[in-house]
């Protein structure tokens, strides 16, 4: 289990069982993920990345790297990437850079591969980017945590009382 880098409430694990899902949650909502991906095979380890709260990545036993950003798309990775041959390791670990864009992943033979992320993998946004130019990391955190935020806002359930309401007046 990894939590987010940015806004803390949020982690993310993968399953081993079969159907193996990689599954994002948020604290509040303990008994329910708010994504669940099929990566058909088991998850070997999940990293969120310290540049954006929307982008993780996770590695599979059959040696593909998956890069996520849930503010592009939400329920596809936005790249999958062989890194070893299936039938020579397992991927069990990965980790992000936290000054450059690279990603650092382990197999089950000991060995490491070094892998560059290109630019479309670590896009930030125009407000992101400018709070970063004007030196304002504090601003570029708020922008980042709103992000997350509002992808929070859209897959929530309406409150109990918002379901009352619909039930006793629908035409409202």
């Amino acid at each position: 289990m990894r939590r987010n880098k940015i806004f803390y409430e949020f982690f993310s694990f993968g399953g081993h069982g079969h159907p193996a899902h990689l599954h994002i949650c948020h604290l509040s909502f303990r008994s329910n993920p708010l994504f669940m991906f099929d990566l058909n095979t088991q998850v070997g380890d999940v990293a969120w990345a310290p540049y954006s709260s929307t982008v993780f990545a996770a590695v599979t036993v059959d040696g593909k790297v998956h890069v996520f950003d849930l503010h592009i798309d939400k329920y596809h990775p936005i790249c999958s990437q062989p890194v070893v041959p299936r039938k020579k390791a397992k991927l069990n670990h990965i980790s992000f850079n936290a000054h450059h864009p690279i990603i650092i992943v382990g197999d089950s033979k000991g060995a490491i591969h070094c892998l560059k992320l290109s630019p479309n993998l670590r896009r930030q946004t125009k407000e992101v980017r400018t709070a970063m130019l004007n030196k304002e990391p504090k601003k570029a955190l708020e922008l980042e945590i709103r992000k997350l935020e509002s992808l929070l806002a859209m897959v929530r359930e309406p409150d109990e009382n918002t379901k009352k309401m619909e039930i006793e007046d629908p035409l409202s």
